[in-house]
């Protein structure tokens, strides 16, 4: 019989063993997370841009009612070309 106190050697093989192959199954999930992060934050960042770039226009065209006359009247001459040249 064992006296109280005394660790089974066996069990201590074999939680060293479980923590090894726990620190490198961690070490694969934080690389994948990390790629997965940085992935997505390339996408949200070029995405970002491009919302900004468009609501940018809309914005300055809204600060700018002499720009938006023009824009509207060019438009209005370009469809008027389009439907006599359709004719």
């Amino acid at each position: 019989m064992k006296q109280i106190g005394q660790v089974n050697p066996k069990a201590v093989a074999l939680l060293r063993d479980f923590h090894k192959k726990l620190e490198k199954v961690q070490a694969e999930k934080d690389g994948e997370l990390e790629e997965f992060v940085e992935d997505h934050c390339e996408l949200k960042f070029a995405m970002n841009s491009k919302i900004n770039k468009k609501f940018k226009v809309k914005i300055d065209l809204c600060k700018d009612p002499e720009k938006v006359a023009e824009l509207k009247q060019q438009f209005e001459q370009q469809k008027q070309k389009s439907e006599k040249e359709l004719n």
